[in-house]
């Protein structure tokens, strides 16, 4: 039994209040950034960029940068700078043409078309566009740049 200030045996009602123990607030989970990340990022930042250029930049493995590369030249996101005028030997240089924003975009295979099958896409994230990549969807320049390939 707690004493009350005035000395009487009835107990004061502040102090049977239990403290419970403060849990500590969780900590948000900030994960590492995926390679497409860095690999976005660095691109954003450079603008111009060989493959060699891009992979000592985002400390991303060579093969998931020239595969990434491929993905977003297919979906006319970079284009390559120097592809026929470059000596042997030289690196193939891009050239970021459409920054979609802060997000990465992911290549993914999504049901594109009226009968739901599968193809190889980029999608960005930020304006929710899929741009189908796949081998059915390639078409002429001109065609391309209609953005025929273009599935919202």
């Amino acid at each position: 039994m707690f004493l009350n200030i005035s000395g009487a045996g009835v107990p004061d009602a502040s102090l049977l209040t239990e403290s419970l123990p403060m849990s500590p607030r969780p900590t948000p989970i900030r994960s590492e950034p995926t390679a497409n990340q860095r690999l976005w990022t660095s691109m954003r930042v450079l603008s111009r960029f060989s493959l060699a250029e891009l992979v000592c930049a985002s400390s991303a493995p060579r093969k998931v940068a020239a595969s990434y590369l491929n993905a977003l030249q297919r979906a006319d996101v970079l284009r390559p700078v120097n592809g026929s005028r470059r000596e042997p030997g030289e690196p193939r240089e891009y050239k970021l043409i459409r920054n979609f924003g802060r997000s990465a975009p992911l290549i993914s295979y999504r049901p594109i078309g009226p009968g739901g099958e599968l193809r190889r896409a980029v999608i960005d994230p930020n304006s929710r566009t899929v741009i189908d990549i796949s081998r059915a969807a390639r078409g002429t320049l001109a065609d391309r740049a209609r953005g025929v390939n273009y599935v919202r």
